[in-house]
């Protein structure tokens, strides 16, 4: 029995083809939940993304020595774990930072 709520799913779209709007992780609830019963990421969990049963969440997920702040996905039933909060905020700068620099030699080359 997990103590945890789910935050909101994002609406449906009538005109796509998936059943779910993507919901990006700036626009997650800003007070996460606290998730004790956190299941490892398998292959079926990325179909069920995929299919828009799960959507992204930012929560705390308490472990028995301490708690931290995690991305992961969630539905009513499951919690899956990405990793923690702050990697994937430290990942996301370096991905500007590179893509900023490819698109800066890009430009320079076109140019010359």
């Amino acid at each position: 029995s997990a103590a945890w709520r789910v935050t909101p799913s994002p609406p449906l779209s009538p005109q796509s083809p998936h059943r779910r709007l993507p919901q990006p992780l700036s626009t997650l609830a800003t007070a996460p939940t606290i998730v004790r019963d956190v299941t490892p990421l398998r292959r079926r969990h990325l179909a069920e993304l995929a299919r828009g049963d799960l959507s992204a969440a930012r929560f705390l997920r308490d472990a028995a020595d301490s708690t931290s702040e995690v991305y992961g996905l969630v539905n009513e039933k499951v919690a899956v774990s990405l990793g923690p909060a702050a990697a994937w905020d430290r990942a996301r700068v370096a991905v500007y930072f590179a893509l900023w620099y490819l698109l800066s030699v890009v430009y320079s080359v076109k140019n010359k």
